[in-house]
């Protein structure tokens, strides 16, 4: 049996994993059966790439993922049996259980949430969190309209082409979007934002979309890195330099970053109704729990790189990252500080 595979992760969104042919190299379809029935086919056709003495392999595994949005719900809390390939082979560590909430702790209210979600800030492993707090119906974008997407959040643009009506059933609005984007949701929008060490961010960018964009690691480190500036470069604070939504001078343009767009990053910040911090996610997430009276499911991190290349960057790249993260260094400070302040007050409410 040349068929292979596994499902090695199910939280409260999906589970997916992977699949592969010993004999022969190619995607293969992975279906589900629940209660001898099939419901839901995929081929998995993403690769997997592995950092081999120093260089980027594409190995023959490809992996598969399945939202628990797209499974009727009345079938969700039997056992899933995962098979793949064309004898339909069932895989290691199947069958499996759903593990959706029974209940959503904060339906019990009307609030409404706009989460930024800069990129390597650990920001995926929240947004899972934030998914088992309201109905898939609530979220934009929610699991299904992120795979229409292509495995992408939908960007600014497309939330501009949408009319104002869109936004008026959303409780909690999310995405690789600009701080001025929360203006498109109804009044008394909670804004919600993880910040993560400048140079570890930058490098963790760099790092994930070498090994993972074919398009990048089919070359060198150094010509990825060139490609990837716009990414690297001072992105925590231009995401919140803006003060228009319609008008993202700094959001698209690195080189336009000014003093002046640091202060108004500042002032934006501020306002955020929760800051979080990667380097403390726990401590931010008992934070947010008390600041929004909110009770999580115990979620993993997810989407973490394993495989690192700083100690393969060469040093001129190092220190180049390092001259252009200037005013991301000072937003991260401003941001520590604002953190500390507001989980001490929060621990004079709570102390016994």
């Amino acid at each position: 049996m040349s068929i292979k595979g596994q499902v090695n992760f199910n939280n409260a969104i999906g589970f997916g994993g992977l699949i592969w042919d010993e004999e022969n190299s190619g995607p293969n379809s992975v279906s589900l059966y629940i209660n001898d029935n099939k419901v839901a086919t995929t081929l998995a056709t993403a690769t997997q790439s592995e950092l081999l003495n120093g260089e980027v392999e594409t190995i023959n595994k490809y992996s598969f993922i399945f939202y628990y949005s797209e499974i009727p719900s009345e079938l969700l809390h039997h056992n899933i049996h995962v098979v793949g390939g064309p004898l339909e082979v069932e895989l290691s560590n199947s069958p499996i259980q759903s593990k959706v909430p029974e209940t959503y702790h904060s339906d019990s209210n009307s609030d409404r949430f706009f989460f930024l979600h800069v990129p390597k800030t650990a920001g995926t492993s929240f947004q899972q969190l934030l998914n088992t707090l309201f109905r898939q119906q609530v979220i934009f974008p929610n699991t299904a309209d992120i795979h229409r997407n292509g495995g992408r959040y939908p960007d600014v643009q497309n939330l501009l082409q949408r009319p104002d009506e869109h936004f008026n059933d959303i409780r909690l609005l999310c995405g690789h979007l600009p701080a001025s984007a929360a203006s498109l949701m109804p009044p008394i929008t909670k804004r919600l934002a993880f910040l993560r060490d400048p140079y570890q961010r930058a490098i963790s960018n760099l790092n994930y979309s070498y090994l993972s964009q074919a398009d990048l690691n089919s070359g060198t480190i150094e010509e990825a890195y060139d490609k990837l500036r716009d990414r690297l470069f001072n992105l925590q604070t231009r995401y919140f330099a803006d003060s228009s939504v319609s008008d993202l001078i700094y959001f698209r343009n690195p080189h336009l970053l000014d003093d002046q767009g640091l202060q108004q990053a500042k002032e934006t910040l501020e306002e955020f109704e929760f800051i979080g911090i990667t380097e403390h996610f726990e401590d931010s997430i008992n934070l947010i729990a008390k600041t929004f009276n909110w009770r999580f499911v115990n979620i993993p991190r997810v989407n973490v790189t394993k495989q690192k290349i700083d100690q393969a960057l060469p040093e001129t790249i190092k220190d180049q990252i390092k001259l252009g993260i200037k005013y991301d260094l000072e937003l991260y400070q401003f941001a520590l500080d604002l953190y500390d302040k507001r989980k001490n007050s929060k621990r004079k409410i709570f102390t016994p």
